[in-house]
């Protein structure tokens, strides 16, 4: 699994940075007033770069938004071959890499807003409301 680009390495940066540069240029005619800039990750892709949720004093405060899908884990290596071939408990512990972090404690722990949909109705009215700054948006999915 690679690091960067595609993978669970540095798209929480990447999401922070790029909003943190719309915020100080000019976009469709505006500064990026009023804008929101979302990003949709895994549950494991946010806790692989937690680190980059740390906004240092005095910094912007990017109109971010990480709408995290929360299954618990790595659902998605539910597809690979070796799933159907490995023992349900070893293949769990290397690879769904289960978990169960509070991701309103994490939110807060940084300074970040917390909403959780676990509706399709929470989700849109969550979608629908301004974002004043860096949020995380949870939707708890099933594996």
């Amino acid at each position: 699994m690679r690091a960067s680009g595609r993978g669970v390495g540095g798209d929480v940066g990447r999401a922070v940075g790029r909003r943190g540069c719309r915020g100080r240029r000019r976009v469709d005619g505006e500064h990026g007033q009023g804008r929101r800039d979302p990003a949709l990750i895994g549950d494991l892709t946010l806790l692989h770069d937690v680190g980059s949720m740390l906004l240092g004093e005095g910094e912007q405060r990017p109109r971010v938004q990480l709408i995290v899908g929360n299954d618990g884990g790595g659902t998605i290596f539910d597809s690979l071959e070796v799933a159907a071939s490995a023992p349900a408990e070893a293949f769990d512990r290397v690879q769904f890499t289960p978990q169960h972090v509070d991701l309103a404690a994490l939110a807060a722990a940084y300074g970040w807003s917390y909403t959780r949909a676990a509706t399709r109705a929470e989700l849109h009215d969550a979608l629908g409301t301004r974002v004043d700054g860096p949020s995380i948006l949870e939707v708890p999915l099933p594996r």
